[in-house]
């Protein structure tokens, strides 16, 4: 999205952790609560300006043990192939408009208040299991927002 608008993407990890799920969280990716989950935080970048702010769960049973290091600056679908050996076969988006606080303003450069696009998403597998769920801010002043999403 970041490329066909024109800028070059980049991908930081601010965290790769593990914790617990709490119980919306377990619903979302269909496990039990207090499962654990890995959490991936990262800011997409188009060009040098950041424009994403990410929050990504998933089932940490679905990685691979032996994969070794994980990389959260892969793109979401490297990712799975790599680290879970899964493949997304469609994403169930929720978006919506809401104004800039907290954490979301201050690493996206953006004075509090501001308007922000809030994008929830759920990744599945062709078996209907979801494999991520997660929540975006998407500072859509400063790139355009075009979604053209065929994962197979």
């Amino acid at each position: 999205m970041i490329e066909s608008s024109g800028y070059q993407p980049s991908i930081e990890a601010l965290s790769v952790t593990t914790r617990t799920a709490e119980t919306s969280e377990a619903g979302e990716l269909v496990i039990q609560y207090g499962e654990e989950v890995l959490e991936l935080k990262r800011l997409f970048f188009a060009d040098s300006q950041p424009v994403i702010l990410a929050t990504n769960l998933m089932p940490y049973k679905i990685i691979d043990q032996s994969a070794g290091q994980l990389d959260g600056g892969l793109p979401i679908r490297e990712f799975l192939q790599r680290y879970c050996h899964k493949r997304i076969a469609y994403a169930i988006s929720d978006m919506q408009s809401t104004l800039t606080q907290g954490e979301a303003a201050n690493i996206l450069g953006l004075e509090p208040g501001s308007p922000i696009l809030k994008i929830a998403i759920a990744l599945y597998d062709r078996d209907n299991r979801p494999l991520v769920s997660g929540q975006s801010f998407y500072n859509d002043a400063a790139l355009r927002l075009r979604l053209v999403q065929v994962w197979e």
